[in-house]
């Protein structure tokens, strides 16, 4: 449901829930910072590695897609020529 116009006036100055949830989850994770450092876990450590390994794939497929890039382009073009084509008949 939401609040009209004339409904959220007085709630003009307050903030969103989600808004404090995420400054709360921001001060929480400096918190925690803080007080135990910049540890490094076994499963940080591994979703590191991951996303390296996943960040260096990604460059190679970029590489490989630009001799595709015009293909969408050219499923677009048919699509809408298939489509005046069929309106016209």
């Amino acid at each position: 449901m939401k609040l009209t116009d004339t409904e959220k006036e007085p709630f003009h100055g307050l903030r969103d829930v989600s808004d404090l949830r995420t400054q709360f989850q921001c001060e929480y994770r400096l918190r925690l910072k803080q007080a135990t450092g910049n540890t490094s876990t076994p499963a940080s450590v591994a979703g590191t590695r991951f996303h390296q390994l996943l960040a260096s794939q990604t460059d190679i497929r970029k590489t490989e897609n630009g001799k595709n890039r015009f293909v969408p382009l050219l499923i677009i073009i048919i699509t809408l020529l298939v489509g005046t084509l069929w309106i016209i008949w």
